[in-house]
C-alpha cells in the first residue's frame, strides 16, 4: 500500500469511527490472488466480526468505478470468497455511490459518506 492510499484509508476510517462509534480495523496480510489492497475486520456492537476486502482508489471517478465493479465480480469468482468488497476513497460522489449500492459494494470516503452493513447494522450516510 503507497503512503497516498495509507493516508485515504487512516483518514477515512476516523471520519467512520466519529460517525457511527463502529471500528473498522486493518488486517493488512498477504491476499492470495493479490486482488485487493487490505482487509478491513468489522465488529459490530453484538461482537459479530466480519473481514471485508478491501480496494482503496484515492481518486473515484466513473472510469475508475467500471474498472472498480468489475475487480470485485473478478474477486469474488477468483477468491470464492464471502467476504463483501468496500472501497475507500477521498470522495465519493452521490452518483457514485448509487451505483455501488445498487452493485452491493460498500464504501467510506473522506468527508464522512458511508454504505456498510451486516446482518446486524446498515450504515448509510451520504450528502456530505
Amino acid at each position: 500500500m503507497i503512503e497516498k492510499e495509507k493516508q485515504v484509508l487512516d483518514k477515512a476510517l476516523y471520519l467512520f469511527h466519529q460517525n457511527t462509534g463502529f471500528e473498522l480495523v486493518s488486517e493488512i496480510f498477504e491476499e492470495p490472488n493479490n486482488m485487493v489492497d487490505c482487509f478491513l475486520k468489522f465488529a459490530n456492537n453484538n461482537g459479530e466480526k466480519k473481514l471485508l476486502a478491501t480496494e482503496i482508489k484515492p481518486n473515484l471517478t466513473r472510469s475508475v468505478l467500471d474498472y472498480v465493479i468489475q475487480q470485485a465480480e473478478l474477486y469474488q469468482y477468483k477468491s470464492k470468497s464471502n467476504f463483501p468488497m468496500l472501497i475507500v476513497s477521498e470522495y465519493v460522489s452521490e452518483p457514485i455511490a448509487e451505483e455501488l449500492m445498487r452493485q452491493n459494494i460498500f464504501f467510506l470516503d473522506c468527508v464522512g459518506n458511508a454504505y456498510l452493513k451486516n446482518d446486524a447494522v446498515f450504515v448509510l450516510i451520504s450528502g456530505k
